[in-house]
């Protein structure tokens, strides 16, 4: 057994999970044959080891990186949306309304603070939380990407912040209770779910949306951006 899989298997060991077989069987790699899913299998095992045993290794990255990709989705679709899409009407289905209320109610969960005392960036307001009540005016793209600069920031201090304690504290609404573990996963459906909403509309008007997103164009320590972006 070679050193990545004994590391592997030790990882896993301590977990308390099943050993894996790596054995050949005196199979020979081919296009669809067991060697081939073994050597695959190894593949795998080694780039998990490299997790495993990475002092970087954390949930707060995992996080990062899954509700990263669903704001860079929703950023790229905004990018993406000309003029006569954006829309200049107060209406609930407007592409910019859409994007307004997911920025909005992103910084909102991510304020760790009550809904009642939570105030959103100038020039926006808190008429979210009165329902069917829209904006006073439409939102302008660069206004909007500028919010959504500063819910990157804050999105990605609320996760950093997420300590294994931490984690276990409660974020109460009106209608929610979440651990601010689940308040980030329900958040990341939440964009994810408008994110796709505005590239129907793109596709629906203009046949043409931004491609998948895996991960965030931002780093979640830095502002550095990742060196790999791809399927």
């Amino acid at each position: 057994m070679g050193l990545a899989a004994k590391a592997y298997d030790d990882a896993r060991a301590a977990r308390g999970f099943p050993k894996v077989d790596l054995s050949d069987n005196g199979e020979k790699p081919g296009r669809g044959s067991i060697g081939q899913e073994k050597a695959y299998k190894a593949l795998r095992l080694r780039l998990e080891v490299h997790v495993l045993e990475s002092a970087d290794y954390d949930l707060r990255q995992l996080l990062w990186n899954q509700f990263g990709g669903a704001l860079q989705m929703f950023e790229n679709a905004v990018e993406a949306c000309p003029a006569d899409v954006w829309g200049s009407n107060r209406h609930p289905q407007a592409f910019w309304y859409l994007a307004y209320h997911t920025l909005f109610w992103t910084d909102c969960y991510f304020s760790e603070t009550t809904e009642s005392d939570f105030r959103p960036p100038e020039p926006f307001t808190k008429g979210e939380f009165d329902e069917g009540v829209l904006p006073e005016r439409v939102y302008t793209k660069a206004e909007l990407l500028e919010y959504l600069d500063f819910v990157w920031d804050k999105s990605r201090t609320f996760i950093k912040s997420l300590t294994p304690e931490k984690a276990q504290e409660r974020f109460v609404g009106e209608y929610r209770d979440f651990s601010l573990h689940e308040l980030a996963i329900y958040n990341t459906r939440h964009v994810q779910h408008h994110a796709a909403q505005l590239n129907l509309l793109l596709r629906q008007r203009i046949d043409s949306a931004p491609e998948w997103a895996s991960l965030p164009k931002r780093g979640w320590r830095t502002e550095a951006a990742y060196s790999v972006q791809g399927e």
